[in-house]
């Protein structure tokens, strides 16, 4: 998969771009340090991601636990995400994007979640200058190939035109069914996927690339832009 120059790029966020982990992390650390128990804060932060998670309504719930105004605690998490901002975006991701931007590569970003918090993340970690455009949905699977549609819908329709990283191969396979020129990049093997790699047919299997770090793409970029 070469010629990246010349093609769409469209990124997943979470865990393809940053460190969704750790920013889950900041987020139990600080209701644990309010006195919320492991079980207890599960149990809170899957109940507000079921209804679409906002960092306000993470918030107003820790709010009410700790008696303190909401305004305080919605603060004190912000300031704490921002303490650790330069952890939370993959370094590698971030300078790939920086040069793919600087050769004026049309650079994509869709995601799955509530799209009040995808900003705010995107917002946050200085990603969204990158983009040409961004784009999320509280539909997982079926929600990203209808968004995929529209980008895939500006070219030539068959997804010739666009590369897609991922870090979520069954997401990877439902769009390389949908486009059959379509290639893309697994960011990272989970056992789960290992097994389903094999499973797959081998000639979608060839439109696949494992990426375990953007800079091995740089080279190409660079190449693709000489030519």
């Amino acid at each position: 998969m070469t010629d990246l120059i010349n093609k769409i790029l469209v990124f997943d966020l979470d865990d393809t771009l940053i460190d969704t982990q750790k920013i889950k992390k900041i987020l139990f650390d600080y209701a644990g340090s309010l006195g919320c128990s492991g079980k207890q804060i599960k149990s809170m932060y899957m109940e507000i991601r079921d209804k679409g998670f906002t960092l306000e309504k993470y918030a107003s719930v820790l709010a009410d636990i700790a008696h303190r105004p909401i305004k305080e605690i919605l603060a004190e998490i912000r300031a704490e995400i921002m303490n650790h901002k330069d952890e939370l975006v993959y370094k590698d991701a971030m300078d790939f994007l920086e040069l793919c931007k600087s050769l004026g590569i049309k650079l994509h970003l869709f995601t799955f979640g509530s799209s009040v918090w995808q900003a705010e993340k995107i917002e946050f970690l200085g990603l969204k200058k990158y983009f040409d455009q961004t784009v999320s949905t509280n539909n997982e699977v079926k929600g990203k190939m209808e968004e995929l549609s529209k980008i895939v819908g500006k070219g030539d329709g068959d997804g010739d035109d666009i590369v897609l990283f991922n870090d979520k191969l069954k997401e990877i396979v439902a769009a390389l069914e949908r486009y059959p020129k379509m290639t893309a990049y697994l960011r990272s093997v989970q056992q789960l996927d290992g097994r389903l790699l094999q499973q797959i047919d081998p000639a979608l299997r060839e439109r696949i690339e494992i990426l375990p770090n953007f800079r091995l793409l740089m080279s190409e970029v660079y190449d693709g832009n000489k030519r």
